[in-house]
């Protein structure tokens, strides 16, 4: 059976899973974060394959990307509050 390149166990796939993989990769995907992803029609997807940057399925894989999408909400909170103290006192 497949065994994804960092595992310390055997993964083993459905038939389905192997075929559908064979039919739009020519290989079996073995990555950690195989699955079938909704957003792309239900095709099997990991993070080997092109597709994978489309998918939302994990959320932010990039810990410097998140926590920057994090600082530039509050960064926006921020400036919105300021900038309604602002009027509420001019006003």
């Amino acid at each position: 059976m497949p065994r994804a390149a960092n595992d310390t166990y055997v993964r083993y796939f459905s038939p389905r899973w192997e075929s559908e993989c064979m039919t739009h990769y020519g290989h079996i995907l073995t990555g950690n974060r195989a699955h079938y992803c909704p957003e792309l029609d239900d095709i099997p997807i990991d993070e080997t394959v092109p597709e994978y940057e489309d998918c939302c399925c994990f959320g932010y894989d990039d810990p410097d990307e998140s926590a920057f999408s994090i600082f530039a909400i509050m960064a926006m909170a921020l400036t919105a509050w300021v900038a309604l103290m602002l009027w509420l006192t001019l006003t």
